[in-house]
């Protein structure tokens, strides 16, 4: 089967992922964790991509403790032991998430790890750390981005049984109905995504988004990048309004080069809807190309889902328009190649 099917595959196996993660996690032995005061999720990438949907998500009413999502490689002065420190990496081998790791488990910190397999699930399986190592059962053997309902469902599941957030069971079952009705719709009416996708060609995309669609965006812009192998940018409302708008005079002729794409719902905070809709007159006025798509607001976690479908689909458009490989990252490649193998002796001490 050729790379395109293989993805495309994937895509359409988002909510199976979900549901399988999701339910797993819960029956891999979690630690009692005692006196947990604040949560950080490290990890990189596609792997990151469930810390960034509980925070935006969730962050504002069914988090019930502070949470840190990092990508970097050390973990925050205030970590100590009552730190949950949960450490995603699709692969195993991310070398930041790695360092994060090697560091929370030299402070003491309770840790939890998700991983698909290498140093990590080593660790996992040699009882040196709790932890859950997923089974690639519906696509993405080698892209994590494609792999985000892994990503999503174990944390989701993982907090969840922790008592740490308030998603139900019944909640998630609803979501992964909602998951795949949404993906199989897209798929039987393509008009939408093809339409979009034929005016992103040579264009830069920045997606404008607010509150829980900031997550869409992000993801969606990892897409653009790695799938379709096009550049893109994520900004967010109300930052953008503070000094964005008055930087759209220079250079001359940006407008030939760049379209904006806002990601609206009902379910923002009024003044920020009001926010999105004077500056998309800006836009329109400094004759800027711009596309607006308001999501469902049928709830916070489903808006962002269709997001990630529609901005899957598009991207995965854009790479057969351009005729190149969706599932692979020369560049990531040869940059790690060029930082050369990683040591636990590099960690902060």
């Amino acid at each position: 089967m050729p790379n395109h099917d293989l993805y495309l595959e994937a895509i359409k196996s988002y909510s199976k992922q979900f549901k399988q993660t999701f339910f797993e996690v819960t029956q891999k032995g979690i630690p009692n964790y005692e006196n947990i005061s604040d949560i950080v999720i490290a990890g990189m990438g596609g792997s990151i991509f469930g810390g960034k949907f509980v925070d935006r998500v969730f962050g504002t009413d069914k988090l019930l403790i502070p949470l840190k999502v990092l990508s970097n490689y050390e973990l925050p002065a205030y970590a100590d032991e009552n730190t949950l420190v949960i450490v995603t990496s699709f692969s195993g081998n991310t070398e930041e998430a790695l360092s994060v790791y090697y560091e929370a488990q030299r402070i003491g910190c309770s840790l939890f790890v998700i991983t698909g397999g290498g140093t990590l699930a080593k660790e996992v399986k040699s009882g040196r750390v709790a932890g859950y190592i997923f089974e690639k059962r519906h696509g993405s053997e080698h892209t994590p981005r494609t792999g985000i309902g892994y990503q999503i469902g174990a944390i989701l599941g993982l907090l969840s049984d922790l008592d740490l957030l308030l998603f139900s069971e019944k909640e998630a079952l609803d979501l992964v109905d909602y998951i795949q009705s949404f993906t199989d719709a897209t798929l039987k009416n393509t008009r939408t995504t093809n339409n979009i996708s034929q005016k992103l060609i040579q264009k830069i995309p920045v997606f404008i988004s607010a509150d829980h669609l900031y997550t869409g965006a992000y993801i969606w812009r990892n897409f653009m990048n790695e799938t379709a192998k096009h550049v893109g940018f994520s900004i967010e409302i109300p930052d953008l309004n503070h000094h964005l708008l008055d930087g759209l005079l220079f250079p001359k002729n940006l407008q030939n080069n760049l379209i904006f794409i806002l990601l609206q719902s009902d379910l923002y905070h009024p003044r920020i809807q009001k926010r999105f809709k004077i500056t998309r007159d800006i836009l329109n006025k400094q004759k800027y190309l711009n596309i607006s798509l308001t999501m469902s607001g049928k709830s916070r976690e489903k808006d962002v889902w269709e997001t990630i479908v529609l901005g899957s689909m598009i991207s995965y458009n854009l790479s057969r328009i351009y005729g190149v490989n969706p599932s692979t990252n020369e560049m990531v490649d040869y940059l790690k190649q060029q930082l050369g193998p990683f040591s636990p002796d590099e960690v902060k001490l």
